[in-house]
C-alpha cells in the first residue's frame, strides 16, 4: 500500500509500506516488495545512484524506490548527525570541546566554557578553530587566540551568509619533518542498517611549511588548501599512513577504528530511539525537534574522516565529510570499493595483495550479543 509521511525538516514523500515475510533484513533481494502502480519500470536491484553533488544531489534520488526495496543508493537518507559540525560532537565519544555560535553573546559564553555540546570534548590551552556549521574539507576555517574569538567570528559573518558556527578548541598537533603540523584523513563506510567499516590507511596530510612560519598554510593542513603553495611536494605533504615512518600507523587505526565504532553505535541508539512501526520514518516531533539520521538497509555511503594526532600519539576526532575528495588516495571511489556495490556485493577486505576495510560495527551483532 502507499502512505505519505513527512520528516521535519524535509518536504513530504508517498512512500511504499513494506510487509516483510519475514524479520526485515538487510539483503533486498529477500523482501516481498508490495509494487506500485507509478513503479511500472523498476532498476536492478543492484543499480546505484549516483549522486555527487553535496547541496542538491540528494533530492535528486528517488527515495520512494529506495524505501520500496526497488534500488539501491549510494547516500544515507538522513546523515546531519555525521556531517554537521554542530550535531557530531553529540555522538562522536572523543572530539574537541564545541560550542554553536549563532552570535556575539554565544562567542562569550564560549570563552567562559560554558554549556558546550560535548561536556567529554577535549580541552586544550591552544586558541579557538572557528568553521561554519555545514561547511566541509576546510572550507571557512578560521583560527585565532583565546582572547580573539568575538573579534574573529564578526570577521568571518561579514563575508559569509551563514548564520550558524561552531567553536571549538584548537587541537596541538604532533610535529612531523622540521615541525610541520598535519591530520589524517580517513575513510569510514556506512552500509545498510547498520554497519560501519573504515578503509584500513590513511593519508597524512602535511602542511607545507613548519608551524613556526604562524600563517595559514602553516595552520591549515587540507590538501587542497596546500596543494597550490610552492613548497608544496606530494610526496613529503600526502603520504600512505602505512609506509610513513615517523607515525606508528598500526596503532593510529586501531584508535580510528574504536572512536568511528563509538560514533556508530552512538548514531544507532539514537535511531533506534526514534523509529516507527515497521522501522519506517516516524511522523513530525511534536516539540520540533529534527531527525539527524536514518539508516536504510539498501544504502551506503562513504565519508572522509578527518583527525589529529596530538603530542602523546591521541587521536581526536574533527569531522565526517561527505563526497570526500579521492584525489589524494590515487583512486577513485570505485576502485577503493574494487568495483562492488556494499549492500549488495559485500565490502572489501584486506588482504596480502590490496588493502579493504575493517568492520567496526555492526547493529545486528549488538543486538545478539545483548539478548544472549
Amino acid at each position: 500500500q502507499t502512505a505519505q509521511t513527512q520528516l521535519s525538516g524535509w518536504e513530504t514523500f508517498n512512500f511504499l509500506v513494506l510487509v516483510p515475510a519475514a524479520p526485515f533484513v538487510t539483503a533486498p533481494r529477500r523482501l516481498v516488495l508490495v509494487p506500485a502502480a507509478r513503479h511500472s519500470s523498476p532498476l536492478p536491484r543492484a543499480a546505484m545512484i549516483n549522486a555527487r553533488d553535496v547541496s542538491s544531489a540528494w533530492k535528486g534520488v528517488p527515495w520512494p524506490r529506495v524505501f520500496a526495496q526497488e534500488i539501491v543508493a549510494d547516500r544515507l537518507f538522513l546523515r546531519s548527525a555525521l556531517i554537521r559540525k554542530d550535531l557530531l560532537p553529540r555522538y562522536a565519544p572523543r572530539m574537541p570541546l564545541t560550542w554553536t555560535i549563532a552570535g556575539e553573546a554565544d562567542c562569550r559564553r564560549a570563552e567562559r566554557r560554558e554549556g558546550p555540546l560535548n561536556e567529554d570534548g577535549v580541552f586544550y590551552e591552544e586558541g579557538w578553530c572557528l568553521k561554519p556549521a555545514d561547511s566541509s574539507n576546510a572550507f571557512g576555517i578560521r583560527f585565532c587566540a583565546d582572547d580573539d574569538l568575538e573579534k574573529t567570528y564578526n570577521e568571518a559573518r561579514a563575508g559569509d551568509e551563514r548564520s550558524l558556527w561552531v567553536a571549538q578548541r584548537a587541537i596541538p598537533s604532533l610535529p612531523l619533518m622540521q615541525g610541520n603540523k598535519f591530520h589524517l584523513r580517513l575513510l569510514a563506510l556506512v552500509v545498510g542498517d547498520l554497519e560501519c567499516f573504515v578503509f584500513d590507511d590513511a593519508r597524512v596530510l602535511v602542511s607545507p611549511v613548519p608551524m613556526s612560519d604562524d600563517n595559514d598554510h602553516a595552520r591549515i593542513t587540507n590538501r587542497s588548501f596546500n596543494v597550490d603553495h610552492a613548497a608544496y611536494d606530494a610526496a613529503k605533504h600526502n603520504q600512505s599512513l602505512r609506509v610513513c615512518g615517523e607515525l606508528d600507523g598500526a596503532a593510529l587505526l586501531k584508535q580510528a577504528r574504536t572512536l568511528i565504532a563509538g560514533v556508530a553505535k552512538r548514531l544507532a541508539k539514537a535511531d533506534a530511539l526514534r523509529r516507527g512501526v515497521n522501522g519506517a520514518p516516524p511522523p513530525p516531533s511534536t516539540t520540533g525537534e529534527k531527525r539527524h539520521f536514518f539508516a536504510l538497509p539498501n544504502a551506503w555511503e562513504l565519508f572522509g574522516v578527518d583527525a589529529m594526532v596530538t603530542p602523546d600519539n591521541q587521536l581526536v576526532l574533527l569531522e565526517f565529510n561527505p563526497e570526500p575528495s579521492m584525489g589524494m588516495w590515487g583512486l577513485t571511489k570505485k576502485e577503493i570499493l574494487k568495483g562492488k556495490c556494499p549492500v549488495t556485493d559485500g565490502v572489501p577486505r584486506s588482504s596480502s595483495e590490496c588493502v579493504g576495510f575493517t568492520k567496526v560495527y555492526s547493529k545486528r551483532f549488538e543486538a545478539a550479543l545483548a539478548a544472549a
